[in-house]
């Protein structure tokens, strides 16, 4: 749990542009999850997909003042935890297919950013494919989509986006001093 989720968190600060205390980010927590680990409660973590949402422009254009939101969201979580009976309660009153839709409009934007930064640049018709081929959830010899999708993504990257790679540019660089 901590390792996924912490880790989602990580690729998300960064792909927004900060630079998280990755260090902390994982020892914090694991220390919250062993102290929780003794009252039968669940791991502490820093959930990839709220920190997708407090530090995307979601919570706002200013990036320096983002940390309200993250400061509030754990303001709210902590009050949800001393009233998690009643929350649970009010939530299976609300339609699945209802909550479904909030949650779905609540990462938009976040996924959103998440393919224009995929999908532009370098490397993106590896990127293109690697997507199509996680989503199709194929298994090839009794191995999983995700693996595949590495495979194929850098494969097509080596064929169709040569000039992308530092090693080719660099032994083009050198062909040419030489030349």
């Amino acid at each position: 749990m901590i390792g996924v989720q912490n880790i989602q968190a990580v690729g998300v600060l960064m792909a927004e542009g900060y630079t998280p205390p990755i260090n902390a980010m994982y020892l914090i927590p694991s220390i919250g999850a062993f102290v929780n680990g003794f009252i039968g409660a669940h791991p502490a973590v820093t959930a990839g997909p709220s920190t997708a949402i407090c530090s995307s422009s979601a919570s706002g254009e200013r990036k320096d003042l983002r940390f309200i939101a993250a400061f509030f969201e754990g303001v709210f979580w902590f009050c949800f935890a001393l009233l998690a009976k009643v929350a649970v309660d009010a939530v299976k009153l609300v339609p699945a297919e209802f909550a479904a839709v909030l949650t779905g409009l609540a990462m938009f934007d976040v996924f959103g950013s998440a393919f224009r930064g995929a999908f532009t640049g370098q490397f993106k018709s590896g990127a293109v494919v690697a997507f199509f081929i996680t989503i199709t959830n194929i298994s090839i010899f009794g191995i999983g989509a995700p693996f595949w999708a590495i495979v194929l993504g850098v494969l097509t990257s080596l064929l169709v986006e040569r000039g992308d790679f530092k090693f080719f540019q660099a032994r083009k660089e050198a062909k040419a001093a030489i030349a």
